[in-house]
């Protein structure tokens, strides 16, 4: 190859480069956008919030059953499947609390929310999680 065709490839690569470089496609998707649990208290205007990533875990006060853990167990496209340490009574069909059938698996979909309440008759706090994009604020 002779001194000018180099000289005249080597122009060009910086520019293929470049225009290369373009082609990634949206920077905010992709492996940095990730979702969060977002839970807030019937009782409270604190939210708790944890990263939706197996593993991911959070612990939540409440006055009426102790302190409690919500740890990711899975996490399946737009869907979240989250547990807690203790049993818990989810909103029953037509609202208000289904305590013939406490449990600590629950699953909430990007768009929906899932409602669960201390498992108590008298006085209780609600949780609603929802799923919501991006990572957990800190």
């Amino acid at each position: 190859m002779s001194y000018r065709r180099h000289g005249r490839l080597m122009l060009l690569l910086p520019t293929l480069a470049l225009a290369l470089s373009g082609c990634g496609g949206d920077p905010g998707a992709g492996e940095d956008a990730t979702m969060h649990l977002e839970i807030t208290a019937s009782d409270s205007p604190d939210v708790v919030r944890v990263d939706a990533a197996e593993g991911a875990s959070t612990t939540i006060a409440n006055s009426l059953v102790g302190d409690f853990d919500v740890e990711v167990e899975s996490v399946d496209g737009d869907a979240v499947e989250f547990s807690t340490s203790e049993d818990m009574a989810p909103e029953g069909k037509t609202g208000g609390i289904n305590l013939n059938d406490t449990r600590s698996d629950f699953t909430v979909a990007k768009g929906d929310e899932v409602k669960f309440s201390t498992p108590t008759t008298d006085a209780g706090t609600t949780w609603t999680a929802t799923l919501e994009e991006g990572p957990a604020p800190s």
